[in-house]
């Protein structure tokens, strides 16, 4: 007791805390919210972190308990989970499309765009990839506009036939009401991947990639990008999937295509020769059957190693009924940097 107050000896623990004094006055619990106020909210205090209001307060004050009350008030405080981005990352594990049974059921639809307008006045790539086989369909388009996708979209249904399912992503195209009409005239199943996660569109993404990765040193040669299409659409299916382990186009024709100046090259096995159709029909089928057999295996083991390597650093965050959470916003316009970041509290 020193003066009719009470304090609390500091035992200090580093060469640093010796250089403090060496009594804390003693918190009475109805001055400890008080405290708290002044050396967190207050613009001296400047919203600091745990640690740092933790530390301006051991120097002079103790209470029970100091750290914990420090974190929960910290933690709870409305201007700091608004703006101040925690680094504790949390994640979801993802989980894999369903593989479909056979060709051209489910087709994952994109727009590959804006690229220089070629000649013919074209300035969008249409592309859709079929899950089962990975066969990739490209068409060149002079804009964005949801009439001329649907065209697009019909006739790529008018060539592989009406599928079960389309997804694609949220783009103002694909939700607009002519390409729902589409869809609805026919009985297609329209699904959208969620908003900002463009690896739920994997199958289109990767292409892209891939597809301007190969059409890039013909287009430095002064070539027109839309003579090279058709070409790079062929090197494209002809290639063998990673996770499938066979090319689209062997997928879907059972066999492998000929390359240009490849046509003097003969099957010699003479057993593997049918006799008539129907030797060559029953060998065909067969064929077929063992390769879309393996593509079902590979694309099962693919999918759950794929699955096993995200999920290995995955951080569920766990809510329940009840708990506050606070939602991510991206801050716009002029001085969006000292606006909020998140908002709420909303109710779960």
């Amino acid at each position: 007791m020193v003066d009719g107050l009470l304090f609390h000896t500091r035992t200090a623990k580093c060469k640093r805390t010796k250089l403090f004094t060496s009594y804390q006055l003693a918190l009475p619990e109805v001055a400890i919210k008080t405290v708290l106020r002044l050396y967190h909210d207050s613009p001296l205090g400047g919203h600091g972190g745990i640690q740092h209001t933790a530390d301006m307060l051991k120097e002079h004050y103790y209470f029970p308990k100091l750290l914990q009350s420090v974190t929960d008030y910290v933690r709870s405080c409305h201007d700091c989970q608004s703006r101040k981005v925690t680094q504790v990352k949390t994640k979801a594990g993802i989980v894999a499309f369903k593989t479909p049974e056979a060709p051209f059921q489910v087709w994952q639809m994109d727009l590959y765009g804006p690229v220089p307008v070629s000649a013919k006045g074209n300035s969008y790539i249409f592309t859709a990839v079929d899950a089962f086989t990975k066969f990739l369909v490209a068409e060149p388009i002079p804009n964005k506009d949801a009439l001329t996708v649907a065209e697009v979209l019909f006739k790529l249904v008018s060539q592989y036939g009406v599928c079960d399912t389309l997804i694609s992503d949220r783009g103002s195209e694909a939700t607009a009401r002519a390409i729902k009409e589409v869809c609805r005239l026919l009985e297609i199943n329209q699904q959208y991947t969620p908003s900002f996660t463009h690896h739920c569109l994997g199958l289109c993404e990767r292409t892209h990639r891939t597809f301007a990765e190969r059409m890039t040193p013909y287009i430095q040669q002064g070539k027109h990008w839309e003579d090279m299409v058709p070409s790079i659409l062929f090197s494209l299916n002809s290639t063998a999937n990673d996770s499938v382990k066979y090319s689209p186009f062997e997928i879907l024709y059972g066999s492998r295509p000929k390359f240009p100046l490849s046509g003097h090259v003969r099957d010699l096995n003479l057993a593997s020769i049918p006799k008539d159709y129907h030797d060559y029909l029953k060998q065909f089928s067969e064929r077929l059957d063992i390769i879309r057999n393996e593509v079902k295996d590979h694309a099962l083991k693919s999918q759950t190693a794929m699955m096993e390597r995200a999920n290995q650093k995955v951080h569920n965050l766990t809510l329940r009924l009840g708990d506050f959470v606070y939602m991510s916003k991206d801050p716009t316009g002029p001085g969006h940097k000292f606006k909020f970041k998140f908002a709420g509290p909303y109710v779960c």
